[in-house]
């Protein structure tokens, strides 16, 4: 349940209006969806990449794999975090 910035009622999550005063509650723009899009498609296979190092024990990639796991994450969170603030306000 998200509180609507202008009357204070308590507006669902799935609402796209206040249901007592009207005013739009946004979902994040199209960056905030591109950031969290890019990190998912970024982090899959980088978790196969850290997974396939890891079976064949190939040390001197192991960081690789760690970094592009961790800066897919990042992007995930950087975009689901200013989407969430883009709804809050």
């Amino acid at each position: 349940m998200l509180t609507c910035p202008d009357c204070a009622a308590e507006v669902s999550d799935a609402a796209s209006a206040c249901p007592a005063c009207g005013k739009p509650m946004g979902r994040g723009g199209p960056v905030h969806t591109l950031l969290r899009i890019v990190g998912l498609l970024f982090g899959i296979p980088s978790l196969i990449f850290l997974a396939l190092v890891l079976y064949w024990r190939m040390t001197e990639l192991l960081l690789y794999g760690f970094v592009a796991v961790l800066l897919s994450a990042a992007v995930f969170y950087i975009g689901e975090s200013r989407a969430r603030a883009a709804r809050r306000r």
